[in-house]
């Protein structure tokens, strides 16, 4: 199924991202069906709210929810993000995946997706983290899918392995000032649960990574609260080339 939805920055994909993608099992069938787009620094640094003199030239991702034909929200994936050293002095890419600050956590869900499929509880869902990720399930998904035919499932994303989480309102403190409210986000509710299958494929640091770990030990026991059958999936150790 095509989006009807149609960014308005950026210029189709080169030669060299449908190469980049293809790496990810990301084919430019898959790429094109996401809206996945081109853009300069200038533009890369208007969609995030940038106004220094980095690099924000990439590939931007939109949110486009199924049954809608307005983007919601754009990620950038930068060409050329800053390089840090982590405590062991190996370098490491700093703020690869950006998005405008101050913005409320959203699910991804590919551009093109059936709307029938996010109430479908005989249809499992699939929750990882990064846009990438998620388009390469949406591909897995219907691998060798009769046409016509549901998915094996329905892949979805988090920003981060806590963006299930986040700001939802205000509300009043002890000493009566006005504070955030924080909690799962509204998006969730935009899907059934109840008696669904649900598989959380998170990287294989969650093994090693204590943050990634409680992570995932807080979304399975959001989503049992509504009714779903959490599953882990546990990937092997790979190099990460996202």
């Amino acid at each position: 199924m095509t989006s009807t939805a149609n960014p308005n920055f950026g210029e189709s994909l080169d030669q060299a991202d449908y190469a980049q993608l293809s790496a990810s099992w990301i084919t430019r069938e898959f790429a094109d069906q996401a809206l996945l787009r081109r853009v300069t620094s200038p533009d890369g640094a208007q969609i995030v709210g940038r106004r220094d003199n980095g690099s924000y030239s990439g590939i931007i991702f939109p949110y486009v929810w199924p049954g809608e034909n307005h983007c919601r929200e754009y990620w950038l994936r930068r060409d050329k993000p800053e390089i840090e050293y982590d405590s062991s002095g190996a370098p490491k890419e700093k703020h690869k995946y950006l998005g405008p600050p101050g913005r409320g956590n959203l699910l991804y869900v590919v551009p093109g997706t059936a709307p029938e499929l996010l109430t479908d509880v005989g249809v499992p869902i699939a929750i990882t983290e990064g846009v990438k990720k998620t388009i390469a399930l949406y591909r897995l998904s219907a691998h060798d899918i009769r046409k016509g035919a549901a998915p094996r499932f329905l892949p979805v994303g988090l920003a981060g392995v806590w963006s299930f989480r986040g700001i939802i309102g205000k509300t009043e403190g002890p000493d009566g000032s006005r504070r955030d409210e924080k909690g799962p986000i509204p998006d969730l509710h935009r899907l059934a649960w109840q008696r669904r299958r649900v598989f959380v494929v998170y990287d294989a640091n969650v093994h090693t990574n204590p943050s990634v770990a409680a992570a995932r030990r807080a979304l399975t026991q959001e989503l049992t609260k509504r009714g779903a059958e959490v599953r882990w999936v546990n990937l092997p150790p790979q190099e990460r080339g996202n």
